[in-house]
């Protein structure tokens, strides 16, 4: 009998000993995000923070306002384009972009123009959705709910993994979602780096440094190993609902995509060439009064720094390309 009390008083103190070392983390996790953060969730941390307004934006100033994926954040200089500010964020697809878009409206005065470049890629595949957007808290209870009556009532499975479940146990900071982080800051180490990042970031109009960008990449994108555009329904929602949020708004968009290297480009499948472009063209057609362009094309390899995203002679070029072609927006 004395055993087996010792055995449930052993049992007990161990539930104990865990939860309190569960809450400890948990409250550290939800106080101190810059302790442990990764670059690519402090980049989210600070969108949620410059869409809050706690890193304030002079909103009066920005007339130009760009969406999109980590390739026009490598490829753009921000700082060249005036009155111009970026939430451009690796992975994001058409869902985070248009929430960027309403919690923006929400906060600052509206844009005159939205610049908004997607990867096909990211109009196909999930990557920012869980482990960045959910896990730094960027969608509220209420958007979440939305997203998923969206994605029921267009019968895609993108999305479907254990979902209410899953964002339970990001909201309660659940380790699982956050040890990696955590471990490579040795806990607390990389607060001085985050806070150099976010200097920048804001320094630089929203722009995030790309990392290990080479002088040359010929290297195949994700683009060149696929054999057609298989468009989600899901997304496909949503990047109708960016454009209508423009036109309701008043604010003109501009959607167009970023180069690829020459060596993905010559390596891309004619189906899938043809399906993005008509899928593309369709929404030029429903929006007649904006400027949706549906071509891709190619940059020589010498402009890359790996197979996706350009390097720095890559991004001074294209960004003189830029101003050239959209001198009135931009002026």
């Amino acid at each position: 009998m004395k055993i087996k009390n010792r055995n449930i008083k052993f049992f007990a103190n161990t539930v104990i000993v865990f939860a309190t070392l569960y809450l400890i983390t948990s409250f550290y996790i939800w106080l101190f995000p810059l302790n442990y953060n990764s670059p690519n969730n402090t980049r989210w941390w600070l969108i949620n923070k410059t869409l809050d307004k706690t890193y304030n934006l002079q909103d009066s100033t920005i007339k130009i306002l760009f969406l999109g994926d980590s390739r026009p954040n490598a490829g753009i200089n921000f700082n060249k384009i005036k009155n111009s500010w970026s939430f451009c964020v690796g992975g994001a697809s058409p869902i985070e972009n248009y929430y960027i878009l309403q919690k923006y409206l929400n906060t600052y005065n509206k844009p005159e123009t939205l610049f908004l470049s997607i990867s096909p890629r990211f109009l196909t595949t999930q990557f920012a959705f869980w482990d960045m957007a959910v896990r730094n808290k960027f969608f509220s209870k209420n958007d979440f709910k939305e997203i998923f009556y969206y994605n029921k009532i267009t019968s895609d499975t993108l999305l479907n993994k254990a979902k209410k479940i899953k964002f339970f146990l990001y909201n309660i900071n659940f380790i699982k979602y956050y040890q990696d982080d955590i471990r490579k800051s040795l806990v607390f180490f990389s607060k001085s780096k985050n806070l150099k990042l976010i200097n920048f970031i804001m320094n630089n109009k929203g722009k995030r440094p790309h990392p290990d960008l080479k002088n040359y990449c010929s290297d195949l994108n994700f683009e060149a190993s696929i054999d057609s555009f298989p468009i989600s329904p899901i997304y496909d929602f949503y990047f109708t609902k960016i454009f209508e949020t423009c036109l309701e708004n008043d604010i003109f968009c501009v959607f167009y995509s970023m180069p690829m290297n020459q060596s993905s480009y010559e390596k891309l499948n004619k189906k899938f060439v043809n399906q993005y472009s008509t899928y593309i063209n369709s929404q030029q057609i429903i929006f007649p009064l904006f400027d949706i362009n549906p071509n891709l094309y190619s940059f020589p390899d010498s402009l890359f720094g790996d197979e996706s995203h350009l390097n720095f002679n890559g991004q001074t070029y294209y960004t003189e390309q830029f101003l050239k072609k959209y001198p009135e927006l931009i002026n």
